[in-house]
């Protein structure tokens, strides 16, 4: 992405299984958390940031068209829309495609994610305490 260019946001939202960690599985929240990647994507919107929904019209009433899923599938099809920028509104781990998708190689150089480590997450976001 060149300097002059503005960021091109896509919000993420949970849409794979949390893996078990430590014998301890994060349960899955209702609806992954596109009801907050909604709200996000509409405050980003309404701060003339430049926002990629799925949808070229989003309705305010289906979550479905503001944000994108975390599967490999999900983020590459936003990449391919032009997103230059990633935020991770999802459960994060280690294996999260994020961080093992071969295929986000050739472009990760140009892409930048909002996010907190995904290593760091599953040390340190333990369920036991």
């Amino acid at each position: 992405m060149a300097s002059s260019e503005s960021p091109k946001v896509a919000v993420l939202y949970q849409a794979l299984e949390p893996p078990v960690i430590h014998g301890v599985r994060k349960p899955r929240k209702p609806g992954g958390y596109r009801d907050s990647g909604t709200d996000i994507t509409y405050v980003l919107q309404s701060s003339n940031v430049n926002v990629l929904t799925q949808a070229a019209c989003p309705d305010p009433q289906n979550d479905d068209d503001w944000c994108w899923p975390d599967t490999e599938e999900g983020i590459l099809a936003a990449v391919d829309k032009g997103a230059t920028h990633l935020w991770a509104n999802t459960i994060l781990f280690s294996s999260h495609p994020l961080q093992t998708s071969s295929k986000l190689n050739s472009c990760s150089p140009h892409i930048k994610v909002v996010w907190q480590p995904p290593r760091l997450v599953e040390q340190f976001d333990d369920k036991e305490l």
